[in-house]
């Protein structure tokens, strides 16, 4: 089983239902395909229609089949995965510049499921090819490059963000889930105390109360037949005598079954 630890160092986003990775993840998937149908139809985009279209199909199907399935891929999957929407993608801004706004959402999806390293180098060659294209088309270059380059480390800083804060609340259920069954170990330690003391106590109150008083009801009684002259008096002294001496073990039993072990 992934840990959170483990799931924030490689990047993979698990994404509970409306939790802010959640919340990311839906507005990145709108994003992407949003601004993949608009690109397809702007007269930019639907100019180059017979290569950009089935690409734009194709980059759609993979993306959502992928949404659906990422969470139970494997890194090499996941980079498989994302990959290929970076090569599709990159094809459709070089045809036409208008599907470079597609570039962000892209950015937030590898910083989110992949390890970094991975999701930066994709992202360099994304904007190395974004940046190309702009040149190409006549924009200046500083307005080429800062333009993707600043949009591109706040969609990276945003992902990872989200999962930095995702991980951080992750290790704090999980503290406060070892504080509760701490808690609720000293609490059944401190009942196991308290019992154990409530029966050495009344262990004790038997053993100095009634054990020696059947005890000492016991040696009065030897002693009284000893002494007695009558028949049925010995036999009545001989009773209470056993009677006492029943009673005496009985309370004896009794003490050592509540005494603790040791």
């Amino acid at each position: 089983m992934t840990t959170p630890a483990r799931r924030h160092r490689t990047g993979v986003l698990s994404a509970p239902v409306w939790s802010a990775s959640w919340w990311l993840r839906f507005g990145q998937a709108v994003m992407f395909v949003g601004l993949l149908i608009i690109a397809s139809v702007l007269p930019d985009g639907a100019a180059h229609g017979v290569l950009t279209w089935p690409l734009s199909v194709v980059t759609l199907l993979v993306f959502l089949i992928g949404l659906q399935l990422v969470d139970r891929m494997g890194q090499v999957a996941r980079t498989v995965w994302v990959g290929a929407l970076f090569v599709l993608s990159t094809v459709l801004m070089w045809l036409s510049p208008t599907y470079l706004w597609i570039a962000f959402p892209l950015w937030l999806l590898g910083a989110a499921v992949l390890p970094l390293l991975t999701a930066l180098l994709m992202t360099a060659v994304t904007l190395a090819v974004i940046v190309t294209a702009l040149t190409m088309a006549g924009s200046e270059v500083v307005g080429s490059l800062m333009g993707p380059l600043v949009g591109a480390a706040i969609a990276v800083g945003l992902s990872r963000g989200v999962l930095k804060f995702e991980h951080e609340a992750s290790e704090h259920r999980r503290l406060l889930d070892e504080v509760l069954r701490a808690h609720d170990e000293t609490a059944r330690l401190q009942r196991e105390a308290g019992q154990l003391a409530e029966r050495t106590r009344l262990a004790h109150d038997i053993h100095d109360t009634l054990a020696q008083g059947f005890s000492s009801i016991v040696l009065l009684a030897r002693a009284a037949g000893r002494k007695a002259g009558d028949g049925q008096a010995r036999e009545l002294i001989a009773q209470i005598e056993a009677t006492a001496a029943a009673n005496l073990a009985e309370s004896r039993r009794v003490v050592y079954a509540l005494a603790p072990e040791d």
